[in-house]
């Protein structure tokens, strides 16, 4: 599956889930949503190109998604975040036996939001204005930079409150 199919599926993944949780109100009216699968680099990419290079003339907020295991688990909206969560079922160990994790962070001076997959020495790849991605000496993914984070979302107060550390990450 190519990352634009699977992000329309994340897309019906995420309205289902609201459906059935009667969250659809919580949306804004109209609104361009962002899905980001943290562990699967190459889709949430794919997501953040489109969500920078994409014509948006109505000024629609952006609305991320995140999602751990195909499932939602947290609505980024301009104004603040709902939990989704992730089922236990979602949470599966590495293969080494050690859990691995994902760990999202806002610095509030640079105004930059990483999403980090992985430590180590990385090669930066700027891949748009403003948002880069880390790559290790093997070509994996790192971590996703999004400078001017706040300004990228319709309410930068959403990422004063954003940070999350040490979610599960599928291995």
């Amino acid at each position: 599956m190519n990352p634009a199919q699977r992000l329309a599926e994340l897309d019906a993944i995420l309205t289902e889930e609201l459906l059935e949780k009667g969250l659809l109100g919580e949306l804004p009216e109209a609104y361009r949503l962002i899905p980001l699968p943290l562990d699967e680099p190459e889709v949430a990419q794919k997501a953040l190109l489109w969500a920078h290079e994409a014509p948006n003339p109505e000024g629609w907020p952006l609305v991320y998604a995140l999602f751990l295991g195909g499932r939602p688990l947290r609505l980024l909206l301009p104004e603040r975040e709902v939990p989704l969560g992730v089922s236990q079922a979602a949470q599966p160990q590495a293969k080494s036996g050690q859990r691995r994790s994902v760990r999202i962070t806002h610095d509030k001076e640079a105004d930059a939001l990483h999403i980090a997959f992985g430590e180590g020495p990385a090669i930066v790849e700027e891949v748009a204005e403003g948002i880069a991605l880390d790559w290790d000496g093997e070509g994996r993914l790192l971590g996703i930079e999004i400078l001017d984070a706040s300004k990228r979302l319709a309410d930068p107060e959403a990422l004063r409150r954003f940070a999350l550390e040490a979610l599960p990450l599928l291995g």
